[in-house]
């Protein structure tokens, strides 16, 4: 018998498979960065910071500070004090809020303003609703432009009613 040690072949490398690897890198890491940039980027809109305000002031019952956020359009179709007597009563007759969550904040641009469209799911005492609240860039701010409620996702009630 001989020693003789069998030798092996030495193992084949697979060819293909980078590109496809490659891609799949390439997916990933769009998918991550997608991902914290729309994270990111509605967490830095400042008119996120007004929308927050906006409802800390109705939730507080602080109406006068709130109908200070209204757009000049707002004030031509409502009194300031009509306004705040409006808020209230509606505060009241919803019996409250008891908090409030931004869900969505969407662009709306033409040539001449910029707009933000921001969607909230409004716990009040007696019931969940779905508001929609316009907001104009006056200068370096966001002024309410319009203020919608809807009881459902799918049945608007508009409240105002704006160019």
């Amino acid at each position: 018998m001989s020693n003789k040690k069998k030798q092996q072949a030495p193992p084949t490398k697979k060819k293909g498979g980078g590109f496809t690897r490659f891609l799949l890198f390439i997916v990933l890491v769009g998918g991550i960065g997608g991902g914290v940039y729309i994270y990111l980027n509605p967490q830095t809109d400042p008119s996120i910071k007004v929308a927050i305000s906006f409802y800390n002031h109705l939730q507080s019952k602080n109406y006068e500070q709130a109908v200070a956020m209204f757009d000049k359009n707002m004030l031509k179709q409502r009194t300031k004090e009509e306004w705040i007597q409006w808020l209230k009563q509606r505060n009241e007759q919803y019996k409250g809020i008891n908090g409030y969550k931004l869900n969505q904040v969407s662009k709306l641009s033409d040539s001449q303003n910029n707009k933000r469209l921001v969607y909230a799911s409004v716990q009040y005492g007696d019931s969940t609703r779905y508001e929609q609240v316009h907001f104009l860039q006056a200068g370096e701010q966001y002024r309410v432009l319009d203020y919608l409620t809807k009881r459902s996702k799918d049945e608007a009630n508009r409240n105002t009613t704006l160019n």
